[in-house]
């Protein structure tokens, strides 16, 4: 019953916790995802980074 100050009975259903739950859960995951993704693309772009894939390259070859 959490749900019950915030939404009207009438649109309440057994199992609507469940659903909140994996929606919330859903919309988490991809919020982090993009984030993590995000900083990925980021430290790709940084100088460090691409110094260290420099001199890996000229190590093995």
């Amino acid at each position: 019953m959490l749900l019950a100050p915030i939404l009207p009975q009438k649109y309440y259903f057994p199992g609507l916790g469940v659903v909140a739950v994996v929606i919330t859960l859903t919309l988490a995951g991809i919020l982090i995802n993009a984030y993590l993704f995000s900083w990925l693309i980021s430290l790709g772009q940084s100088d460090m980074l691409s110094t260290v894939t420099i001199a890996m390259s000229k190590f093995f070859t």
